[in-house]
């Protein structure tokens, strides 16, 4: 299911604590650091939480424009924007 996720979010997950434990605890068939929230009844809204690494999600925040000029961008985020 986590495949199917568009990047940066397949990434963040991938670069996340908890996603790191669930591997070497034996396997990611199924993860919980992806949780959907169906509704019962068209009245109720679906609810959709991922469990992001440190610095992905800050690249997350600053790609839908919440991002803070004063938080220190990841090494990786600065590579890919040089062109490296």
């Amino acid at each position: 299911m986590v495949e199917n996720l568009p990047e940066p979010f397949r990434k963040g997950m991938k670069t996340s604590n908890f996603w790191c434990k669930e591997k070497e605890s034996g396997g990611l068939a199924i993860t919980n650091g992806l949780k959907i929230y169906v509704p019962e009844t068209p009245n109720e809204d679906f609810l959709l939480v991922l469990r992001l690494g440190y610095y992905q999600g800050f690249n997350i925040f600053d790609l839908f424009g919440f991002g803070d000029p004063d938080t220190p961008e990841s090494e990786e985020a600065a590579a890919e924007a040089a062109g490296d």
